[in-house]
């Protein structure tokens, strides 16, 4: 009677242990699910943030659009505006190490989808393209925003000259965003006619 009772308690003891353990890996197994979705939820909203700085300068336009609401929903973009995009898009690519301030760009696979490099394409009013504008040097991105900020037009009521500043636009037809790192990947600025 007595080895019964002892291999009952010892019997308890092992369902208990077993039971504590399958409790520790439920708890586990929770926890490491929370923190993966709360990881997947952070890197959303830091991808969402870096798109942010680009995706402001887009305009959202479609061809039934009447000219009033052309006219509203359409993003305007100075020279400067572009120079500003150009530094955040060179920035993000020092910072995965696409580019040396001594050797210059470094990868040959640079627009693939993979990577998270952002190229950005200007044309001015001359259509003249600038590719890879992200890559100009502060001097030429200086001497883009000298020849492009400001167009010389007729005013029609006194027959002068006068200085406007020129718009440009990046249209939602005009952007990529990669599918394999929800990043904006290209952006094309174009001027506004």
């Amino acid at each position: 009677m007595e080895n019964a009772s002892k291999a009952l308690i010892m019997a308890a003891s092992i369902l208990l242990g077993v039971m504590i353990i399958s409790v520790g890996v439920t708890l586990f197994n929770i926890f490491s699910e929370y923190s993966e979705n709360a990881q997947k939820k952070m890197a959303a909203t830091k991808d969402s943030q870096f798109n942010d700085n680009f995706l402001r300068y887009v305009s959202y336009l479609s061809d039934d659009m009447t000219d009033e609401e052309l006219e509203s929903k359409r993003v305007l973009i100075t020279a400067h505006d572009i120079v500003t995009i150009a530094n955040c898009a060179k920035e993000n690519n020092t910072n995965y190490g696409f580019y040396d301030a001594d050797s210059g760009y470094t990868l040959d696979d640079r627009d693939s989808d993979a990577t998270n490099y952002v190229r950005i394409d200007v044309e001015n009013s001359k259509k003249e393209r600038y590719n890879y504008f992200e890559n100009k040097s502060d001097s030429d991105k200086i001497k883009f925003m000298e020849d492009n900020s400001i167009i010389q037009t007729m005013d029609l009521a006194t027959g002068k000259m006068v200085a406007k500043t020129k718009y440009y636009e990046c249209v939602v037809e005009n952007i990529r965003i990669s599918a394999d790192t929800n990043r904006i990947k290209y952006m094309k600025i174009t001027p506004i006619n």
